[in-house]
């Protein structure tokens, strides 16, 4: 057992590394590529300079509402985050820490999205809106992993790959890591097309979860993940209604309650882990 549980953690860990280093790079790539469009369309001019129509159709008063919205759940990411540590640091069981993608996840999606919906008017919204829907396919991942990496009905091993026995868990989490990885690749070269394509995307992502259901039947944690996935697809409509006045903070509103929601069932899985 002990074993298979630095199998868990060497995995992931690795994962983690390796992902959060493209999205780095990917930010990276896109701002400089940013930087250059915004000097070369017209010369002198800075990113952040203002311009006079906002994006997306959005008037001054719904982007304050947006930005105020998900601005306020960057210091309870951070909340949460602290709530994690503490909880995982008196676990005997070290794979707790995995949890923490969950928060720092969604402390980089609110903090994309704040900022995105902050300088809308600007010359960087373009940069920023690239990196709020980059984020979303992170916070979808960063929900994935915990469950996929710890809940104990997944740790099974399911085959062994070159003597090194594979879990349910991590098969179906190498399998969402490489879609993940190939939303992030779309929407970074075809950031301007298919909208409706990559709104179904994130959908499907999000409830490949009920694969997992046999899983999570007998535990709280399953009734936390529905409700939050609800909460994310009921919104939805909103989001595609977004040129009525208010329609993208009220899903913005639904975004915060499936996070939420989420957040309360990750804190459950830690409930249920193995103590050693």
């Amino acid at each position: 057992m002990n074993y298979y549980f630095l199998n868990v953690s060497l995995f992931s860990l690795f994962s983690l590394f390796s992902l959060f280093f493209l999205i780095i790079c990917i930010i990276s790539k896109l701002f400089i590529i940013s930087l250059i469009a915004a000097y070369s369309k017209q010369e002198g001019s800075f990113i952040l300079k203002c311009s006079t129509k906002p994006s997306d159709k959005q008037t001054l008063g719904e982007e304050i509402a947006n930005a105020i919205s998900h601005g306020l759940m960057i210091p309870l990411g951070f909340f949460i985050l602290v709530c994690f540590c503490l909880k995982t640091s008196s676990m005997s069981n070290p794979n707790g820490y995995i949890v923490l993608v969950f928060s720092i996840s969604m402390i980089i999606l609110y903090l994309m999205s704040t900022l995105y919906h902050s300088l809308s008017f600007t010359k960087a919204h373009n940069f920023f809106q690239k990196t709020d829907h980059i984020s979303i396919y992170l916070l979808i991942w960063g929900t994935f992993t915990p469950i996929l990496l710890l809940l104990p009905e997944l740790q099974k091993p399911l085959f062994a790959l070159a003597s090194v026995p594979i879990s349910k868990g991590q098969f179906f989490f190498v399998c969402q890591c490489i879609l993940v990885f190939s939303g992030i690749i779309c929407k970074v070269f075809w950031m301007n097309k298919g909208k409706i394509i990559h709104l179904i995307f994130y959908a499907l992502l999000g409830w490949s979860g009920l694969l997992l259901v046999p899983a999570m039947w007998e535990t709280n944690i399953f009734y936390f993940v529905l409700l939050g996935g609800v909460f994310y697809s009921l919104g939805i409509y909103f989001y595609i209604k977004d040129n009525k006045k208010y329609f993208h903070f009220i899903w913005h509103l639904f975004v915060i309650a499936g996070t939420c929601f989420h957040a309360w069932g990750i804190y459950c899985l830690l409930e249920i882990l193995p103590k050693n």
